[in-house]
């Protein structure tokens, strides 16, 4: 159990006639709790996809609360700077953790919830990730949602409408996560290299 003496009326909610502490105190709480920024960035992004906050409210309550020294407020700090206010949640705790290896190999920001459109502009597709400067989309298979032979087959379907845009399509699963994300990684900086490279 977290304990506080600087919570103010305005830190409580009420579910259910029950006092509660709002969503972005518990953040901070789990940051103190565990103060590493990915996890705290991972609950964050689980926080935003259930809409229970937002970027103004958690640095409302991120300023209220921090102070020198306090466990927690230095890996919130680093998590509320990689939160783009312009760009969407990850869609999954997976996602974020893709995310993270993708930063961890020093690519750029990917776009997340990333649209792709057909040559009529119609959206076809909306990945998990997009680097439109190089034509690159990222997605997570999870082992277990994809090995029904239906889903397979609808997967591939929507695999070659990207491919069809000229997208290149990379693909992480759990084993890649496991290890850090480094084949995906390489593989997507082997293509910005050539993306990059002067013609011959």
């Amino acid at each position: 159990m977290h304990e506080s003496r600087h919570i103010r009326p305005w830190d409580i909610t009420d579910h259910d006639g029950i006092p509660i502490v709002t969503a972005e105190l518990a953040i901070m709480q789990l940051a103190w709790w565990k103060p590493n920024p990915n996890y705290v960035e991972a609950v964050i992004h689980a926080a935003r996809r259930n809409r229970l906050i937002t970027y103004d409210s958690m640095l409302a309550t991120f300023s209220r609360h921090r102070r020198r020294g306090l466990r927690g407020v230095k890996a919130t700090r680093i998590a509320l700077e990689r939160w783009n206010p312009a760009r969407r949640a990850t869609g999954s705790e997976r996602e974020t953790m893709l995310l993270q290896a993708l930063r961890g190999h020093g690519l750029p920001e990917p776009v997340p919830q990333f649209e792709v459109y057909d040559r009529n502009g119609l959206l076809i597709a909306i990945t998990d990730f997009g680097y439109p400067q190089w034509d690159a989309v990222v997605e997570y298979d999870s082992d277990q949602e994809h090995l029904d032979e239906f889903q397979i087959a609808r997967d591939e379907r929507r695999r070659n409408r990207i491919s069809g845009t000229g997208k290149h399509y990379f693909v992480a699963r759990n084993a890649d996560l496991r290890t850090g994300g480094h084949n995906v990684c390489e593989q997507i900086l082997e293509l910005a290299s050539l993306r990059q490279a002067p013609p011959a």
